[in-house]
């Protein structure tokens, strides 16, 4: 694309945070994505509920809760990226956690899978390392959508197969999951809608929606703990 174009400086050029351009952005303001930075706050809601119900169980919890910690930091580095647009490290608090959190779900559900670790290694690192080539080589909005893509199909393959093993047991909390991300997803990409679908921009709705992705995410996580079968030596689910 031109850089020249409107639309490019528009959507691809990027601030001095190192973040992209939103429809919301109005940098004249203290807070310079009020709907964007109050929306992240979303994020809190999933990761305090799960952190309370399950913090007297460490052991038997540990990941859930490990997530959640994860997950409430993204969401406050969020807010604070969308709110102010100054600091580079407040967008790695936005992206970085959340990155960890997505990597750990897909190695978590495909060892449920596999349960073979060469197996695992063999699919996850190689996917992300994909990830980042995609970031690498795609127009900067388009480039982030169709990573979170990828990473959100890393965990959600195997995530429906364990669906399909078990029966669909507790099917309603993984498509409530897959559905809110997918919502999410479209909500962001058409953020760069010109003219815009809304004057405030559909962003935050990507937070709220991928909040709730999270929740469901979770309550399935929590349900699925410790009930996958255990699988033949050659690595083919029994």
């Amino acid at each position: 694309m031109d850089k020249t174009n409107p639309e490019w400086l528009k959507y691809y050029s990027t601030l001095p945070d190192g973040g992209p351009l939103y429809t919301e952005t109005d940098l004249s303001h203290f807070i310079v994505e009020p709907w964007n930075a109050i929306s992240s706050l979303a994020f809190l809601i999933p990761a305090i509920y799960w952190f309370f119900r399950l913090y007297k169980q460490p052991k038997e919890n540990w990941f859930l809760l490990y997530c959640s910690f994860l997950i409430f930091v993204g969401g406050l580095g969020s807010t604070l990226f969308h709110a102010f647009r100054a600091n580079k490290f407040f967008i790695v608090m936005d992206f970085l956690p959340m990155a960890i959190a997505t990597f750990s779900l897909a190695i978590f559900f495909w060892y449920k899978l596999l349960k073979k670790w060469y197996l695992v290694l063999a699919i996850v690192p190689p996917s992300f390392a994909m990830r980042y080539f995609i970031f690498n080589n795609l127009g900067h909005h388009n480039s982030i959508n169709a990573s979170y893509f990828l990473s959100g199909t890393l965990f959600f393959l195997p995530l429906l197969l364990i669906l399909v093993r078990l029966k669909f047991k507790h099917w309603g909390y993984a498509f409530a999951g897959l559905l809110s991300f997918a919502i999410a997803l479209f909500f962001r990409q058409i953020d760069a809608w010109d003219p815009p679908v809304i004057s405030i921009g559909t962003h935050f709705l990507w937070h709220l929606a991928g909040a709730a992705g999270c929740h469901f995410l979770a309550a399935y996580v929590y349900e699925l703990h410790p009930k996958i079968p255990v699988v033949q030596e050659e690595g083919v689910i029994s």
